[in-house]
């Protein structure tokens, strides 16, 4: 069996407030990801958006509303973990690891995988491209 080539890209992308208020406002409903730490996901992207949500924070002395980027992945659920249309990721970490894939690769023809290593606010993402098969 011949060997998979995995493609790892890096590069980080800041999200200052004055950027992310220039980014479209993605339509509800939102179907954020919840990410399990070891756990591997694949996505077979269709199409993807880079906008910003309007979330409401209910943390202690968290303001009324914050904007937020979100990028939005359409799926082709046969080929993906999560077998929605489409999910929505807002952590910036996350999103800056998979620009690269989205914006470098023919993206798809890849399976983009992502698995969280870590806990609370040392929790990161690892992402990687495998050939679509």
């Amino acid at each position: 069996m011949p060997e998979t080539k995995k493609i790892v890209l890096q590069k980080i992308a800041f999200f200052e407030p004055e950027e992310i208020a220039k980014l479209p406002l993605l339509e509800s409903p939102y179907n954020i990801v919840d990410f399990e730490v070891e756990k591997i996901y694949d996505f077979a992207v269709t199409r993807w958006t880079l906008g910003r949500a309007i979330i409401h924070p209910r943390y202690a002395f968290a303001p009324a509303e914050k904007e937020i980027p979100m990028l939005r992945l359409f799926l082709n659920v046969e080929k993906s973990t999560i077998k929605y249309p489409y999910v929505d990721i807002t952590s910036k970490h996350l999103i800056s690891n998979i620009l690269p894939y989205l914006q470098e690769l023919d993206y798809t023809k890849y399976i983009i995988c992502v698995m969280f290593t870590g806990a609370g606010p040392a929790k990161r993402p690892s992402v990687w491209a495998l050939p679509l098969t």
